[in-house]
């Protein structure tokens, strides 16, 4: 099985539905990119005992991968670069102008001294209702500016879309994959890789 095929049978997997939903209860009023990232890299590690994951590597000046696959055994392997996007749907203009960002992280060469290139690009992007977040504030007292990232439409879906269409022309594989949790709130976590 391929490193993607592995990363996107546990973004699938039952256990990543439950520690989602414990992230977004936990951790609803913060960006969560480093905190499923950390659990996708743990999970991995868990799972294979020939490949092992690691955050924040390779470092390049100030470049760094989000996290990568190595053969420890076989340390002439290139490594398998992953960059994780947490992004909400209003960035970037509704992903209008997310194809800059996109290219800059996956599409051009990330570790230049090191002649490599991504090679997985993961976005997540959580949607919400904007109303049901701002009763849960009133109700537990706390502030926070992400219902302000919130859009009404979901014309970040078909901008998202067509930015992954031009990536499948040049040969790359995409998918996507949609959780819903209910904790604290509904939120539907969209995964496209």
């Amino acid at each position: 099985m391929k490193f993607y095929q592995k990363i996107e049978q546990i973004i699938k997997s039952q256990s990543f539905h439950f520690k989602l939903e414990s992230i977004s209860d936990n951790f609803f009023n913060l960006k969560q990119e480093l905190i499923i990232r950390n659990y996708l890299v743990e999970t991995f590690n868990s799972l294979n005992v020939t490949y092992k994951a690691f955050a924040e590597f390779p470092r390049e000046n100030s470049k760094r991968c989000d996290f990568s696959i190595i053969a420890p055994k076989n340390l002439n392997e290139k490594p398998f670069l992953i960059e994780l996007k947490f992004s909400y749907p209003k960035d970037a203009n509704y992903f209008k102008n997310y194809a800059s960002t996109f290219k800059r992280d996956f599409s051009t060469s990330r570790l230049s001294s090191l002649g490599l290139n991504t090679s997985m690009f993961v976005l997540i992007v959580p949607v919400w209702n904007k109303n049901d977040m701002r009763q849960l504030n009133n109700k537990l007292n706390i502030t926070h500016n992400l219902n302000m990232y919130m859009a009404d439409q979901d014309v970040w879906k078909e901008n998202a879309l067509l930015m992954f269409d031009n990536q499948v022309k040049e040969g790359h594989i995409y998918s996507t994959i949609k959780h819903t949790v209910n904790k604290p709130i509904k939120v539907e976590y969209h995964f496209s890789n």
